[in-house]
């Protein structure tokens, strides 16, 4: 009896573990109608709500999990894009391309980890 419960707790110990291994990694680029990097859009995940703010070179990189099926690209507090997600389209660098229309024209410095918009 003690093997079958220490056998029932192996494997629902094991079940959380598969359940959170499930979780991937979003990596990505944000480039304006130019082709220069933004910095300091959001990136965001749709079910899950994962973010981050994209650091120089307009990079980001965030943690998406298995219900979230959209990436959102954040700007002036307004959504002004979404790409399809998965994991497997996640295996490679999802890049937003702005164009003229969906450009806000952010613009702004980042210090350390802090975006500040505006001019220096």
């Amino acid at each position: 009896m003690k093997s079958l419960k220490l056998f029932f707790l192996l494997a629902i110990g094991s079940l959380s573990l598969g359940a959170a291994a499930q979780n991937y990694e979003v990596k990505g680029v944000v480039i304006d109608a130019k082709g220069n990097p933004v910095v300091g859009a959001t990136v965001r995940t749709n079910k899950s709500k994962n973010s981050t703010i994209t650091k120089d070179g307009g990079i980001y990189t965030l943690t998406a999990t298995p219900k979230d099926t959209e990436l959102r690209l954040i700007m002036n507090k307004c959504t002004v894009m979404e790409k399809e997600l998965s994991a497997a389209i996640a295996a490679n660098p999802i890049a937003f391309e702005l164009d003229e229309t969906n450009d806000p024209a952010i613009t702004g410095y980042l210090i350390g980890d802090t975006y500040y918009p505006g001019e220096a």
